[in-house]
């Protein structure tokens, strides 16, 4: 079972009533009768010439006034359906060009979205280049270097060419993460956008639809105008038959009347004797008369019964007509509250696009000042590596001066052995062999000669370029490297401990990318501060407040004609009270309806508002930390 439709109308007076459209569906529209206004003025009018027209010998001029009257007023119906068009083309214009900006608005922000992806990929190569360069200057001092030196050149290749990786991997994952980035905005927006088109679409359809109610009301009022008029041709037409009718009874009876009394005077001049019998004669013939005329009183009567009956459907007529102009009145303030609530959502889709736009740019220059800060750490390790190197280069300096220094000392050693073992041939020419002591002698001069040991005629510094030289020749042995000197350790452990801070520089450098880049996917924007799962949630959210936004002002504005049908209530009771007439009472019912139905209207609003809030109240429970 349908429900009957209800309507809201905020311009009714205390005449105002219901009237069912249709037969069966329950469907009710709302009308009033005529007030001050061009539509009312020309009603009136058409009325007062419709009652001169029953005038003789000058009725045929109100009958042509009437009939102007009535194109006047079709003129006027004409004239406020084209300006009802004109506003739904206004309408349309206005949700074209919201569509438009939003649009718009998307290119600029994946125009901006491209530009900081670029900028940071070309920085990102330049430094990679850099380090290139680094690593093809000690692939260079690598291949000169030997030993130990060589090892350390090896390690610092080794030790760069991860960073060198560990930068790319940085560089390949900033920019996954801005591609990423740049998807997920583009997929919102087109979301956002495919919302509003389907918003669009719903108003496009409720205008159509709308349209098409007015196209059927201006053929019921088509329509209710050819039966009011052929309505009124009747009943000029019995009125004339009527007014002819009783002209002719009114000859009849003065002819009738002059015959009989042209018989009486010629038979009371004839026979006065006969007087009394023709006295009552007459009479009887007079009773007989008053009774037609009483009869013919009642007929006239009658039909005045039924004129009164015929302007009574004429002015029901009226009050349809004057219904179906009301109608339209309502149908066109329904379009303009479509069109506030267009103005609203337009309105919140401009917040939430500016507030979008502002969360972008400051996670966009959050971005770009994290690769700025990048940009000047690795400068900054790049002219540290700059400084190591020249310090490796002083260190291979100092190296050279140790190898000479060593070489010296060897030449020194080779001198001495020439001249131990001169000393030892001298020895053993002139050596005494006789007696133990002597054969104790020989042996400890051969055993000096052979395993190279200290002899006591060496002297302290013969003993110890000995020492040395032994040292040397069994590390060379041994396959080991001559050691250096304690200040070349001291170069050697200071380049170890730079390069260690070096290293664990950049891995607070890596460290603090990652947590600034978390950091900036993760911020939330700063007029809210509770941090946001996703952006689709945040999406969600605006949605809800913006429904939230719309719901109450509806309310208000429901409230507000609530407000208005029950002073109009109050005055149709007091009206009512005043001047107890049928027609009084009757507005004051329809004033009690329209009352009931407001605050039906208003129940469903505050049902709307409460359901928007409870929906926006989960998705903010889904935000929380």
């Amino acid at each position: 079972m349908t429900k009957p439709k209800k309507y809201n109308y905020k311009d009714y007076g205390p005449d105002a009533f219901d009237v069912p459209i249709g037969t069966g569906t329950g469907n009710k529209a709302r009308f009033k009768l005529p007030t001050i206004g061009g539509q009312q003025i020309l009603g009136c009018l058409e009325e007062g010439l419709k009652l001169g027209s029953s005038i003789p010998l000058i009725g045929g001029l109100f009958k042509i006034g009437s009939h102007a009257i009535d194109r006047l007023k079709d003129a006027h119906i004409d004239a406020q359906f084209s300006a009802i068009s004109t506003e739904l083309g206004d309408l349309r214009d206005g949700i074209d060009g919201v569509n438009a900006k939003v649009e718009a608005q998307g290119k600029a922000l994946q125009g901006a979205m491209d530009g900081m992806k670029t900028e940071l990929e070309g920085a990102m190569k330049q430094q990679g280049k850099k380090f290139d360069k680094d690593i093809q200057n000690l692939d260079a001092k690598i291949a000169e270097a030997q030993g130990e030196t060589k090892r350390e050149f090896e390690q610092q290749r080794a030790a760069m060419k991860a960073q060198k990786q560990e930068l790319e991997s940085k560089i390949n994952e900033v920019t996954e993460q801005l591609t990423q980035a740049q998807d997920q905005l583009q997929k919102e927006l087109t979301d956002f956008k495919n919302e509003v088109n389907e918003q669009i679409k719903e108003v496009k359809d409720k205008i159509s639809q709308a349209n098409t109610k007015i196209s059927n009301l201006q053929a019921e009022k088509d329509e209710l105008q050819e039966d009011f008029q052929k309505a009124q041709h009747q009943t000029q037409r019995k009125m004339e038959d009527l007014h002819q009718d009783f002209e002719d009874y009114q000859a009849e009876t003065d002819s009738k009347f002059k015959v009989q009394e042209a018989k009486y005077q010629t038979d009371l001049e004839e026979a006065k004797e006969e007087f009394e019998v023709k006295a009552q004669n007459i009479d009887a013939q007079l009773k007989d008369n008053q009774e037609i005329l009483t009869e013919h009183e009642e007929d006239l009567a009658s039909v005045k019964y039924e004129q009164k009956k015929q302007n009574i459907l004429h002015q029901e007529l009226a009050e349809e007509l004057q219904e179906t102009n009301d109608l339209l009145h309502t149908q066109q303030r329904k379009l303009n509250l479509v069109s506030q609530q267009m103005d609203d959502i337009q309105e919140e889709v401009h917040l939430r696009m500016d507030k979008l736009s502002k969360e972008v740019n400051q996670k966009t220059e959050q971005t770009l000042n994290i690769a700025k800060d990048a940009t000047k750490k690795v400068d900054r390790l790049t002219k540290e590596v700059s400084q190591m190197r020249d310090d490796l280069e002083n260190f291979e300096e100092q190296v050279q001066k140790n190898k000479e220094e060593t070489e010296k000392i060897k030449q020194q050693v080779k001198q001495t052995n020439q001249r131990l073992d001169n000393l030892l041939k001298t020895q053993a020419l002139f050596g005494i062999k006789q007696g133990t002591e002597t054969e104790k002698k020989g042996s400890e001069d051969t055993r000096l000669f052979g395993e190279h040991e200290k002899s006591q005629l060496l002297s302290e510094e013969a003993d110890k370029k000995n020492t040395q030289q032994d040292q040397v020749q069994s590390q060379e042995q041994e396959g080991e490297d001559i050691p250096v000197s304690e200040q070349a350790q001291q170069v050697l452990e200071e380049v170890n401990q730079v390069q260690s801070q070096v290293l664990q520089q950049l891995q607070a450098i890596q460290e603090e990318l990652k947590t600034n880049l978390s950091e900036v996917e993760s911020a939330p924007p700063l007029s809210t501060p509770p941090p946001k799962p996703s952006t689709t949630t945040a999406i969600e959210v605006i949605k809800a407040e913006s429904k939230v936004k719309i719901k109450k002002k509806a309310l208000e504005r429901q409230k507000a004609e609530e407000q208005k049908a029950k002073n109009k209530q109050k005055h149709a009771e007091h009206q009512a009270q005043v001047n107890p007439a049928p027609s009084n009472q009757k507005s004051a019912q329809l004033a009690q309806k329209q009352v009931e139905e407001e605050k039906k209207e208003t129940e469903k609003a505050q049902k709307e508002l409460t359901h928007a809030q409870e929906e926006l109240s989960s998705l903010m429970v889904i935000t929380l930390p």
